[in-house]
C-alpha cells in the first residue's frame, strides 16, 4: 500500500536517503512539513534528491545547536511534493511524510550534505492509514486549543475537523511549537495511539504549567 500516487510502496524505499539534520523538525506520515532551503549544501541535497526520488531524511541532531555533530537514532522521511525557486537563491518546498527510519552508516559524499543508509523495517505500519485509529480525538483538539491559547496561536479547527486521524495526530506533533526533546518522543512512540496519548498529555501539562505561571504573575 502507498500513502500516495507519486509515493513507492513500502518494499520499494531507498536503501539510503539524503539526511537534513534540524531541531524541531519532524515529517510524520501523511503530515506535511515547509522548509526554507537556503544554505548550499542543502540546495545540492534538495537539486539531488528532485533528481532522483525526491526523497529527504529529517532528523534531529543531539545538540540541538550542532547540526553537524551526532544524530538521534530514529528520523523521519518525506517526499518532495511541491517547490519554489525564489530570485533570491532560495527554494521553498514543502515535504509529504511517508515513513519513519532508523539511521544505520554515514555515507560518504561530495556535495556537502550528510547521507545515511538506512533500516525502515520497524516502521511497516507507517504505511497502514486503514489501521490508524484514535478514540480520544476530541480530547486531543481540545487540548491543543488550549494549549495554543496559551501560546498565543492559532488553530484552525474546522480545517482539522477534515482530516483522518493519521494526519491529525502526526499534523499537531509536528507542527505545533513543542521543545525537539518532545518532538523526538513523539516520532519514537510505537503507534498513532500512543502518539496520540502522549501528544494529549504534553499539551495538558505545557497548558497546566503556563496558566499556574500567569496566576503567580499577577
Amino acid at each position: 500500500m502507498s500513502l500516495h500516487p507519486f509515493i513507492a510502496p513500502f518494499d520499494d524505499l531507498p536503501t539510503s536517503i539524503p539526511v537534513f539534520p534540524l531541531a524541531s523538525a519532524v515529517v510524520l506520515p501523511g503530515a506535511q512539513l515547509p522548509l526554507n532551503i537556503f544554505e548550499p549544501r542543502y540546495l545540492n541535497m534538495v537539486s539531488d534528491a528532485l533528481r532522483t526520488d525526491h526523497m529527504i531524511g529529517m532528523v534531529q541532531p543531539e545538540d540541538h545547536k550542532s547540526p553537524d555533530g551526532p544524530l538521534a537514532a530514529v528520523g523521519s522521511a518525506g517526499r518532495i511534493t511541491a517547490y519554489t525557486e525564489t530570485g533570491d537563491g532560495r527554494i521553498l518546498l514543502v515535504l509529504l511524510g511517508v515513513c519513519r527510519f532508523r539511521l544505520l552508516e554515514s555515507l560518504a559524499t561530495t556535495r556537502g550534505y550528510r547521507r545515511f543508509s538506512v533500516d525502515w523495517s520497524k516502521f511497516e505500519h507507517d504505511y497502514d492509514d486503514a489501521a490508524q485509529i484514535v478514540v480520544q480525538r476530541s480530547d486531543l483538539l481540545e487540548e491543543a486549543s488550549s494549549f495554543c491559547a496559551s501560546h498565543s496561536a492559532q488553530l484552525e479547527r474546522s480545517g482539522l475537523t477534515q482530516l483522518s486521524d493519521r494526519q491529525l495526530v502526526n499534523s499537531l506533533a509536528g507542527n505545533l511549537p513543542l521543545s525537539p526533546e518532545e518532538k523526538q518522543v513523539l516520532l519514537e512512540a510505537p503507534d498513532l495511539a500512543s502518539r496520540a496519548q502522549i501528544l494529549t498529555e504534553i499539551l495538558k501539562m505545557a497548558t497546566a504549567c503556563e496558566a499556574g505561571g500567569s496566576s503567580l504573575r499577577h
